[in-house]
């Protein structure tokens, strides 16, 4: 009997391993801060398979470039995921504000300021029917070095 409930103990053990190890997949941003931040994200479309979109679990397929999407409520202490799964590339990009602050780069990418947005940008094409009020911002460049899972501290 003890034997048994130690393999069951270990199995379950294994299993809490595995999830928390799922886990680290993705791209993720925590909030330092005492506001809330809104985070605007940008990326080249994965080579392979369908996109996830996020918490809306849709699969989409967009044409070939840039993906641009905006955005994600980040709340003070909380950690949000906009990008789901092994991570694709080695470079994404970000765009976020609170009331007080801006986290800004160079690459610049079109952004809705005031509602939710997605975006495809085809490389040497442009943007697909953008609507009235999308301005550029400057976005910042993460360097995930390959790996399948990259938190942004956001302070």
């Amino acid at each position: 009997m003890f034997r048994c409930l130690t393999i069951v103990a270990l199995a379950a053990a294994g299993l809490m391993a595995h999830c928390t190890s799922a886990k680290a997949d993705g791209l993720r941003f925590r909030n330092f801060t005492s506001e809330p931040v809104y985070v605007a994200v940008a990326h080249l479309r994965p080579t392979e398979g369908p996109l996830s979109s996020g918490s809306s679990g849709l699969a989409v397929i967009p044409p070939s470039g840039w993906i641009v999407r905006g955005w994600y409520e980040v709340l003070p202490g909380q950690t949000r995921e906009p990008i789901y799964g092994r991570l694709g590339n080695t470079y994404y990009y970000y765009f976020a504000r609170s009331a007080t602050k801006v986290w800004e780069g160079s690459q610049n990418f079109k952004i809705l300021p005031k509602y939710r947005f997605r975006f495809f940008r085809e490389d040497g094409y442009g943007y697909h029917n953008l609507p009235s009020g999308a301005e550029w911002k400057g976005f910042r460049e993460i360097d995930t070095g390959g790996r399948s899972g990259y938190t942004v501290n956001l302070r």
